[in-house]
């Protein structure tokens, strides 16, 4: 989609986006825009599983999956308003069991897990009835320290 001259990444209903980008020690951030809806924000899927971070206008929530259906919710939440038709400057950090993640350079929690999903890499996933843009993708890779772009 072209959003102001610029071509974003635009989703609505249950839509998956997957990069072919290892996450593993790593920032990825990004601009989000949601327009209704949730959109699960997901790193380190792997064949073993993956975190995904629920992403609304009234909270963020960890959570991990083990596949196919072993799914840890709540690992960490922050009830927050996110406002909804508005771009956010979205922040997940991972390095080795701490993740961390922000919104509009704001902690909303941080979180280390005892058995880590180490490897893995990222994708967005727009859930029904949801719509949501994503814009500027940006993956530091904290080992080695390189810096990639998309979008």
């Amino acid at each position: 989609m072209i959003y102001g001259g610029n071509k974003v990444l635009s989703s609505t209903g249950h839509f998956w986006a997957r990069s072919n980008q290892e996450c593993d020690d790593c920032t990825l951030s990004f601009r989000l825009k949601v327009t209704k809806g949730s959109i699960h924000l997901v790193f380190r899927m792997n064949d073993q599983g993956r975190y995904f971070i629920r992403f609304d206008s009234k909270s963020s929530m960890l959570s991990k999956q083990y596949w196919p259906d072993t799914l840890q919710e709540d690992l960490d939440k922050k009830t927050v308003g996110h406002k909804l038709e508005t771009w956010h400057q979205v922040e997940i950090n991972v390095e080795g069991s701490e993740i961390t993640f922000k919104v509009d350079n704001k902690s909303e929690w941080f979180y280390t897990d005892p058995d880590p999903l180490f490897s893995g890499d990222f994708s967005f996933e727009t859930l029904d009835f949801s719509q949501a843009e994503i814009d500027d993708i940006k993956v530091q890779v904290t080992s080695p320290d390189v810096i990639r772009l998309f979008l």
